[in-house]
């Protein structure tokens, strides 16, 4: 490539018109009327292919934050938008009408910390969903349409700790609901239409710390309900339909502080 400069001051005693070619990672400089040339070594640093990535696999409806946080949230989707970064680490698509999640909806996102989707109208996730997501530590699904809730949209060995179900629509907690949820710090269950906690479902969460549950309608707690949760340090019970409360109904919450 040839390229020719408009001046070159303090190249020997005076200012000259000289031509450049530039090639690999050097420039030469010539400037016959002084019958000198001189090279100079510069630096060419191509981009980043993982910046144009970032950039260019982010949905153009989409905002992009911090390179891998990506806002898809109140654009009117139907169906979560693609593609998406694999470099991805927070991801919103609240506000949308989103239904049903079939269980390649998100595709492989190694790097996944934090998906935010509320208020989506979301009914129906498909086993399976997010087991492409292994870095997944908080899920935050509130005020969606949700009757029936399964960690089978989970990967088996899932590092999930907080998971935020409030203002769905479930009525029962169920044994399935939270198997293999070993990881699992928080759960907020408030404001849904949960009366019935079966025996055993909180068997495989043990090292949940933080129960949010009020604003149900629980009538009654059945016997061992709270027994596999001896780190439970606090649980929240408040505004549902309890009428009394036995000491046995809280068997084996031995670090619980807050009530």
């Amino acid at each position: 490539m040839l390229l020719k400069t408009s001046s070159l001051s303090n190249v020997g005693s005076q200012d000259t018109s000289c031509s450049a070619f530039a090639g690999g990672s050097s420039v030469s400089l010539t400037c016959p009327d002084i019958h000198k040339s001189c090279r100079i070594q510069v630096s060419v640093q191509p981009p980043d292919p993982g910046d144009l990535t970032r950039l260019d696999s982010v949905p153009r409806e989409c905002d992009c934050q911090e390179e891998t946080k990506v806002f898809c949230d109140y654009r009117g989707f139907t169906e979560v938008p693609s593609p998406l970064p694999e470099k991805l680490t927070f991801l919103d698509i609240s506000g949308n009408n989103l239904n049903t999640l079939p269980r390649s909806a998100l595709g492989y996102l190694p790097h996944l910390d934090t998906l935010r989707m509320t208020s989506s109208r979301v009914v129906h996730m498909e086993p399976g969903l997010f087991t492409d997501c292994p870095s997944l530590s908080s899920v935050i699904l509130t005020n969606n349409k949700f009757t029936t809730f399964t960690s089978a949209i989970f990967d088996s060995d899932n590092n999930v700790r907080t998971l935020n179900l409030l203002g769905n629509s479930l009525s029962v907690l169920r044994r399935e609901s939270l198997s293999h949820m070993e990881a699992l710090n928080e759960l907020t269950l408030r404001s849904n239409q949960i009366h019935d906690i079966e025996s055993g479902a909180f068997l495989e969460t043990p090292s949940l710390e933080i129960l949010f549950i009020a604003q149900n309608r629980i009538t009654v707690i059945q016997p061992q309900s709270f027994a596999d949760l001896s780190g439970l340090t606090a649980l929240y019970l408040a505004e549902n339909r309890l009428t009394s409360l036995q000491a046995t109904d809280f068997t084996g919450l031995h670090n619980l502080t807050v009530l």
